[in-house]
């Protein structure tokens, strides 16, 4: 067995083992880079070549083991998990500190919110369709998809879906308000009764 190979199994073996090669970096941080400070040279930079060195050979040793990666993989899901809910709190968290004011303009995005999403991924397929053989390029393409979508999106919620009442609940939205005849001559009846009074 040669000394890669025992070195590898020594690795996959207890974790203290794996410990040891992992966290060998700390020590070398106390101990060369007060004497060797970093210089990125390619010749004499101790600290850093020792450094990285380490680390290099930790994973390259912990790379060749398939228990390592067996639970990696398992790692792995348990680390996506806890990825998403920690994004999804900082971004939760940061909209608390910058969005929870009373913006003029959040009543009307409030209520744009699912007429846009019920029309993005329609207008998205109707762009890419008509976009896809003009082969614009992965800048120009983009660019169009995604301002034909907002565009798309605001025209039809600001001047369709808004504006026509039988769409306005088929998207989500409350209908609108209507004035009934009677209420409007009961207004106009108490209008002229006041003027009359005066």
């Amino acid at each position: 067995m040669g000394a890669v190979e025992f070195l590898a199994g020594w690795c996959g073996g207890r974790g203290i083992h794996r410990a040891i090669i992992t966290s060998s970096p700390a020590p070398l941080t106390l101990i060369l880079a007060p004497k060797y400070p970093g210089t990125n040279a390619f010749v004499g930079d101790w600290y850093q070549h020792a450094k990285y060195a380490t680390i290099f050979l930790g994973g390259y040793l912990l790379a060749r083991e398939a228990g390592f990666w067996r639970r990696i993989v398992v790692l792995s899901q348990t680390a996506q998990t806890l990825y998403l809910w920690t994004a999804l709190l900082a971004i939760l968290g940061w909209g608390k500190v910058f969005l929870d004011r009373p913006f003029r303009w959040l009543p009307y995005c409030t209520e744009a919110v699912y007429p846009w999403y019920m029309l993005h991924q329609s207008l998205i397929i109707l762009l890419l369709f008509w976009l896809k053989p003009m082969s614009l390029g992965p800048w120009m393409e983009p660019a169009l998809v995604v301002g034909g979508t907002v565009a798309g999106c605001l025209a039809l919620h600001e001047f369709l879906i808004r504006r026509v009442a039988f769409l306005r609940p088929l998207f989500g939205l409350k209908a609108a308000k209507r004035t009934s005849r009677a209420a409007l001559a009961g207004t106009d009846s108490s209008a002229m009764g006041a003027r009359e009074g005066v």
